[in-house]
């Protein structure tokens, strides 16, 4: 909703935007619209953004997807194999974590970080890594438990309210509900007058 904000207050203070939209309201009302007014439609009031149904952020899903694909497509792709003993790989209804270590910039991810790295969890024993390209032909990889630890901690992090393991443990539970709560709930996000003041 946010990013969905920003996008009218940036299409408020464009006019070549505005133009065009002054030109289509124009042409299908058959009453002259000028872009001035077009952007005062857009910020004389103030409003509440609600989202009553996925599509937005689908649409908004597949958008960022697209660059994206190309990424993963030329990273190295791998399989951890859980160590014999261990309870293994949790896995969530949100499975895919970034790891991202070493930076702490914001805007720096999959593409500008040389070791950021995705897990996928698929069962218990098993867990795929992609990362950059780093010369290595290892295609399958004993994990250690440190290994297995490290991913469960993203695929928990990463859950959206749901987490699958093969086993109970009152600590992933716990680990769960802090970062669930640390969450919280989302903010509201308010355009008054073109611009985003709350979110």
């Amino acid at each position: 909703m946010l990013q969905k904000a920003h996008e009218v207050e940036r299409f408020a203070s464009d006019p070549e935007k505005l133009a065009l939209l002054a030109r289509e309201e124009s042409e299908s009302t058959g009453a002259e619209v000028t872009p001035e007014e077009m952007r005062t439609r857009l910020t004389a009031g103030s409003t509440f953004l609600t989202q009553t149904n996925r599509g937005w952020t689908l649409a908004q899903m597949a958008r960022s997807m697209l660059p994206l694909q190309h990424i993963v497509f030329e990273m190295d792709w791998m399989i951890l194999l859980a160590p014999d003993g261990d309870p293994g790989f949790l896995t969530s209804d949100n499975p895919v974590s970034l790891f991202s270590p070493a930076y702490h910039v914001p805007g720096v991810g999959l593409l500008s970080n040389p070791d950021a790295h995705i897990t996928f969890p698929i069962s218990r024993e098993i867990c795929l890594l992609a990362r950059h390209r780093q010369g290595r032909n290892h295609r399958v990889v004993r994990a250690s438990a440190v290994d297995v630890r490290r991913a469960n901690k993203g695929t928990i992090l990463r859950a959206d309210t749901q987490l699958y393991a093969p086993f109970q443990s009152q600590e992933i539970q716990r680990l769960h509900d802090s970062a669930v709560m640390k969450r919280g709930k989302p903010k509201r996000v308010m355009i008054k007058k073109g611009r985003v003041v709350e979110d």
